[in-house]
């Protein structure tokens, strides 16, 4: 059987449909950056001044969280608006191709296969939550406050997915494809991405509960949604999936501790990284069993 590293990369080979220099780098990131942490902060920016210009404490995003929850939602989701902004900006103008040969090479995203994903993942994060509920009674809170759910319920079905799908963009689009045209190790991609992507994430506040268990919790994520992607050469599979994970966290099962508190139907109380880690490694397993040993994709089924 051949190994992947061998076998065609159609999807890395996109990021050749444009310019590739060094320099065309440098600007796009430049580029992505202007937009996302400085464009894209500045209401969240004002929201926390203003918030805390008015209130007891110092500015900060925990505050805003407390004070004005829906505001401070809209805010950070404002940033990854920008976020995508700055990514078509910059595969316009440095590197002259089309933001969609990011998700695929021809231009023609497969939706079924972002709906293979996303459904899989959603009904894996529901199984996930349901045993350990079991194993942990009290542990999910049935916390419906129904003004506040339904207050946040079109903006987070509307704007989530730019949040996970703009990362997804970023991470395994751009920064692959990026890499990808000197590396071809489908294994030293898939690991580096998830380096790269565990990297922003450590100044979560989860990651204080367990810094080591929840590192590796997103640098599994990561590199699993990058291999994914490369077995299956364009990013729909790992679109649908980090949707599905973030909408599942925001609207049935979030924590008290959370990067971005929402108004779910259940808070569970503890965030329990050893089962978050073991949970997600099942998952992983399960996901990559039917979509590339039982149901592959027949032009995707390269390498193992």
């Amino acid at each position: 059987m051949q190994a992947p590293e061998a076998a065609p990369q159609p999807y890395l080979e996109a990021a050749r449909q444009g310019r590739t220099s060094l320099l065309s780098y440098l600007a796009g990131v430049a580029l992505i950056l202007l937009f996302w942490q400085f464009l894209g902060a500045l209401p969240i920016s004002v929201l926390m001044v203003l918030d805390g210009a008015l209130g007891p404490n110092q500015p900060s995003l925990e505050g805003l969280f407390v004070s004005q929850p829906l505001p401070a939602f809209l805010g950070v989701m404002f940033t990854f608006v920008f976020f995508l902004l700055g990514m078509w900006v910059a595969m316009r103008l440095a590197h002259r191709r089309r933001l969609v040969t990011l998700i695929t090479p021809d231009g023609k995203p497969n939706w079924r296969r972002f709906a293979q994903g996303f459904t899989a993942w959603l009904a894996l994060s529901a199984a996930q939550s349901l045993i350990e509920a079991w194993l942990h009674p009290g542990r999910y809170v049935w916390s419906l406050d129904a003004p506040r759910f339904f207050s946040f319920l079109l903006p987070v079905l509307l704007l989530i997915p730019i949040q996970a799908g703009t990362e997804e963009l970023f991470f395994r689009g751009y920064l692959l494809q990026a890499f990808g045209l000197k590396l071809r190790s489908i294994w030293l991609l898939s690991l580096l991405s998830g380096l790269l992507f565990a990297l922003p994430h450590l100044g979560n506040p989860e990651v204080s509960i367990n810094f080591w268990a929840l590192a590796f919790y997103y640098f599994l994520t990561g590199a699993f949604l990058a291999y994914i992607t490369l077995r299956d050469q364009r990013l729909e599979l790992a679109l649908g999936v980090h949707i599905a994970n973030n909408l599942f966290t925001a609207l049935f099962a979030n924590y008290t501790v959370s990067a971005l508190p929402t108004p779910a139907l259940f808070t569970v109380g503890e965030l329990d990284a050893t089962f978050a880690v073991a949970g997600y490694i099942f998952s992983v397993a399960a996901f990559y069993l039917v979509f590339f040993f039982r149901f592959p994709k027949p032009e995707a089924a390269t390498g193992s």
